[in-house]
């Protein structure tokens, strides 16, 4: 699930993304999906796709200085 969820994430994270649309799109509940991502992760699912922003942020940032 975690895995999907990352996937999602990278594919849609310069939009704006509900976790209850994440939720329904694995077909689980959004408590579920929380669950999951403590347990395998030690964070929210929200907390997450704030990780993968800010990553993907510093990667352009990085390679592509000029766009900052």
């Amino acid at each position: 699930m975690v895995g999907q969820a990352l996937r999602y994430f990278a594919n849609h994270f310069r939009h704006p993304i509900a976790m209850q649309a994440v939720a329904d799109q694995l077909g689980i509940s959004e408590e579920c999906l929380d669950f999951c991502f403590d347990q395998s992760r030690g964070m929210t699912p929200f907390e997450a796709l704030q990780h993968h922003r800010l990553n993907r942020l510093f990667a352009v940032i990085t390679l592509e200085p000029e766009l900052s």
